[in-house]
Parts: structure tokens; sequence; C-alpha cells
């Protein structure tokens, strides 16, 4: 739980965002169950844009 919010901030739609990750994730690797590594592992929708977002503003100045 606390690496949940952690990651998340604490922010309802972040958690669902994690869950719902995590869980296809867990499915399709076979493991069927979300583990305190996979959680570790996991890396938010929200800063992959973020970085993306700031390569492309340093890529125009």
């Amino acid at each position: 739980m606390k690496q949940i919010l952690a990651l998340t901030g604490g922010v309802t739609s972040r958690i669902f965002s994690l869950v719902k990750d995590l869980s296809i994730d867990a499915i399709v690797t076979g493991e069927e169950c979300i583990t305190d590594e996979a959680i570790a592992k996991w890396t938010p929708v929200w800063s992959r844009h973020a970085n993306a977002q700031r390569r492309l503003e340093k890529a125009r100045a």
C-alpha cells in the first residue's frame, strides 16, 4: 500500500491506472497476481508522457 501511495501520490485516477496496468501485466505474464516487485518496476503513464514532453521542449529550444 505504501508503494502504491508513493507512486500515485494518492490520486485516485492514478491508483486505478496502476491497478489496471499491473492487472493486465499479471494476466499476460501468467503471474495471476500483483506482486511487490511488479509495483516497484511499474512506470507511471504520466511519468512516461512527462519525460517525452520534456524532450520535445528541449528539442524546440
